[in-house]
């Protein structure tokens, strides 16, 4: 899975930041198996500005792109590595949606082939 990590607002990239989200992100892969390619990932940490919250806020987002899919989930949090799980946790929910509308389809064509076999034996 590559990886590409941009710090929003002048806030510096660390070491500890970036092997905590390659360390949580690194799960992503069982949610999202692609048989030739790898997928690629997009993460934009940071924080934001100050105007309509008080205190220190830091959002996180995430951006997966795979083939003809693309799915993205936004964290705003008072916490950065809070932002960082509550957006993975986005990304995988929206991953089981895509496998399960995938898996739907497989099974409403294998539906229909077995009654047309079913009907076509019948006469």
């Amino acid at each position: 899975m590559n990886i590409t990590i941009k710090m929003l607002n002048k806030m510096e990239l660390t070491d500890a930041i970036r092997t905590y989200i390659e360390k949580r992100l690194k799960g992503l892969e069982k949610f999202i198996s692609i048989p030739k390619g790898e997928p690629t990932v997009y993460v934009e940490v940071g924080k934001t500005s100050n105007r309509h919250k008080s205190g220190d806020i830091f959002k996180a987002e995430i951006k997966v792109s795979i083939k003809e899919k693309t799915l993205y989930a936004v964290s705003e949090l008072s916490d950065l590595y809070s932002a960082i799980d509550e957006v993975r946790d986005e990304i995988i929910a929206e991953a089981k949606k895509v496998k399960a509308k995938k898996q739907v389809a497989v099974r409403k064509g294998g539906l229909k082939a077995k009654d047309l076999m079913k009907r076509s034996f019948k006469k």
